[in-house]
């Protein structure tokens, strides 16, 4: 991105699509919310359960399965996007060996997974970007300055110190103390040339009313925002998701086709007990060709989908 965006001035116009393939439209998505509060890790605001704000349970348990969640997106307005369905995907443990064990009942344990990237081909990208937490930023040896959580960095083999790319206030238009919290490069429509452009949505964190900064920027930790880095922000979805977003990748298709789903047949609330509701909604994803509802999954909508359904409601959830 260097070669596309200078790091000092936003950008005059938009940078129209190319080939890349691994950079998609922001149709579907895959997300992680925060498991903590606003407060600072160091007053110790991790609790063991840390509830969500939709089902009142921990993140990543057996029951939800909803470290991990696969949102599908459509657009009927320029830069506004729905949220067509929203499935859990993934406990803790499901993500890694290493997160185990999952915060259920009896057990002390809630892990946060902060970052996601879904990659073309293993070992495909040796250009990775990121950004840092407010709460733990590092000072860079190599430059002398501590990294700025609201910036987003270029790791890359050909330097030994992160390149600053994106800069908050410069390229999308935050105050001053930002964190950026979960972000993705996407393709996504641009008025000024009637055509995709590259873009960065993003997520802020929390305000932790313990330092000076306001670490949300204003802005509303449970909406995604989109920029094309002219120096401007604005909201991507028509409403505010669940929670603060930690963590935000894309991909060409549905998530919740492409993962394997902890309970597959638990497709609406309450998440984790199935019940006619979940039929229903089966049903409907069915009747519109919703990947979700391809169970098996073969790219087809046919009677093998509704015997997996039935065969994983009577299974039941783990």
């Amino acid at each position: 991105l260097l070669t596309l965006i200078n790091p000092a001035a936003p950008l005059a116009a938009p940078i129209a699509r190319f080939a890349n393939p691994t950079v998609h439209p922001a149709n579907h998505l895959l997300i992680s919310y925060d498991d903590d509060d606003a407060t600072h890790y160091a007053w110790c605001s991790v609790a063991p359960f840390s509830l969500t704000s939709a089902s009142f349970a921990p993140y990543g348990d057996d029951t939800g399965a909803d470290e991990l969640r696969a949102l599908d997106l459509l657009y009927t307005l320029p830069l506004l996007g729905t949220l067509t369905s929203d499935t859990p995907v993934a406990r803790e443990s499901d993500v890694h060996t290493s997160l185990r064990a999952n915060p259920d009942p009896g057990e002390n344990a809630d892990d946060d997974v902060d970052s996601l990237d879904a990659q073309w081909a293993p070992g495909y990208a040796d250009h990775w970007y990121l950004s840092v937490d407010s709460e733990a930023h590092a000072f860079d040896a190599t430059t002398g300055v501590d990294l700025d959580p609201g910036v987003i960095y270029l790791a890359s083999p050909a330097s030994p110190s992160l390149i600053a790319v994106i800069d908050p206030a410069t390229h999308l238009g935050l105050l001053p103390g930002v964190d950026i919290d979960a972000f993705e490069f996407v393709w996504l429509y641009n008025p000024a040339i009637d055509d995709e452009a590259l873009a960065l949505i993003f997520s802020v964190d929390d305000d932790d009313p313990l330092t000076p900064d306001d670490e949300s920027a204003a802005l509303d930790p449970a909406m995604l925002y989109v920029s094309f880095f002219d120096g401007a922000h604005a909201p991507l979805l028509t409403d505010p998701l669940d929670d603060d977003v930690d963590a935000l990748t894309t991909w060409s298709r549905s998530l919740a086709s492409e993962l394997p789903l902890a309970c597959p047949a638990d497709l609406a609330p309450p998440f984790g007990l199935l019940d006619f509701s979940d039929v229903l909604a089966f049903l409907n994803a069915f009747a519109n060709a919703d990947p979700i509802a391809d169970l098996n999954p073969d790219g087809l909508f046919d009677f093998s989908d509704v015997l997996a359904f039935l065969s994983a409601f009577a299974a039941g959830c783990p």
